[in-house]
């Protein structure tokens, strides 16, 4: 079931998660948008799972970080939304072909980059929380979602 990666699979895929960090770290969201797409085409087994690791390391790390700094006012609704979406990311993980994983990560990826680059606002409401939410737990790109809906409040 698991093998050793080789060498220069590693070494590639610790620069596209390199590089997903950078651009984490430069603009507030960015890992999964980046990492995901270059490790799934250097190989498909390595999406969503270390993305997903990742993802939930860096979002503990930046909670411990920030905790005198929280605001949960209305969080709950996305954090509600992400069940349903969850299951819809898991059953396409379970059921879907790997041709179509590696489409859906495309589209993914190809929403979050359009939606970050229209500055479109919506009200922050519990419909709009919980489609966040949803939308982040179906796909690996987490933050834009949530983040999207803070952004021009």
């Amino acid at each position: 079931m698991f093998s050793m990666i080789d060498p220069q699979t590693l070494a590639l895929a610790s620069l596209a998660v390199f590089l997903g960090a950078l651009t984490q770290s430069l603009i507030g969201f960015g890992l999964a948008v980046v990492a995901s797409p270059l490790l799934y085409i250097i190989n498909p087994q390595l999406v969503p799972g270390p993305v997903i690791a990742m993802g939930f390391t860096i979002s503990l790390l930046t909670l411990m970080r920030e905790r005198g700094h929280l605001e949960f006012n209305g969080l709950q609704y996305a954090l509600i939304g992400r069940v349903p979406g969850g299951f819809i990311g898991a059953s396409l993980l379970l059921f879907a072909p790997q041709s179509i994983l590696g489409l859906s990560i495309a589209a993914i990826v190809a929403v979050a980059v359009i939606l970050s680059l229209y500055k479109f606002s919506l009200p922050v409401n519990k419909k709009t929380l919980f489609g966040a939410g949803s939308s982040q737990g179906f796909s690996v790109i987490s933050p834009p979602s949530v983040a999207h809906r803070w952004r021009y409040c």
